[in-house]
């Protein structure tokens, strides 16, 4: 949870710098603050889901504790590395694009867009992440090795929306493009130049 609250203060500290500095518009603060924060939350659910919920979902009756001697007896464990550091590195990958965006002149449209393409990648994301906790679970108690815990679903069901979202701003910005695209008979005559 501490380098969650880093994360925070970073993304924080950034938008302040960049704000006072004039280079970013309150709306382009608001997009960063909210898809950061939103990517964060997705990343501490995700680690809680795998290192906490699921395995006491998966040994009801037994606490926490229990679970990780289990797993240590079945020379077992839930691949805490990857369990925190793929979420983490989602994190780190927003606060890029928050510096980034606050940084340059990018289009609040195509920085909202990088937020949702990173909680799209969510689902992936999350079943790396928690593909050897799975299995250690399955191995020690034979047990299927998907989740048992629901709480995998809200993260599933963003990242679902978000991939709708990406699709669906694909393809308005695609029909604007064919709209706006210049027919074979709709050119003017040019002028000869002057010599």
């Amino acid at each position: 949870m501490n380098a969650g609250r880093t994360g925070e203060d970073a993304m924080a500290a950034t938008a302040r710098e960049a704000h006072r500095g004039g280079r970013a518009a309150p709306g382009r603060v608001a997009v960063v603050l909210v898809g950061t924060s939103l990517v964060l939350a997705y990343a501490t659910l995700a680690v809680v889901q795998i290192l906490v919920l699921n395995p006491l979902a998966a040994a009801p009756g037994r606490t926490l504790s229990e679970i990780h001697r289990d797993l240590e007896a079945a020379n077992q464990s839930l691949s805490p590395v990857l369990a925190v550091g793929i979420p983490t590195l989602g994190v780190v990958l927003a606060l890029v694009l928050g510096v980034f965006g606050m940084r340059s002149r990018t289009q609040m449209f195509t920085l909202a867009l990088g937020y949702l393409a990173l909680l799209a990648a969510g689902t992936p994301a999350y079943f790396v992440a928690s593909f050897g906790a799975g299995m250690s679970l399955a191995d020690t108690y034979f047990i299927g090795g998907a989740d048992h815990s629901p709480w995998s679903w809200p993260l599933h069901a963003t990242s679902a929306a978000a991939m709708v979202l990406v699709a669906l701003a694909g393809a308005g910005r695609l029909l604007q493009l064919i709209l706006h695209a210049p027919r074979a008979g709709d050119h003017t005559p040019s002028t000869p130049s002057p010599r």
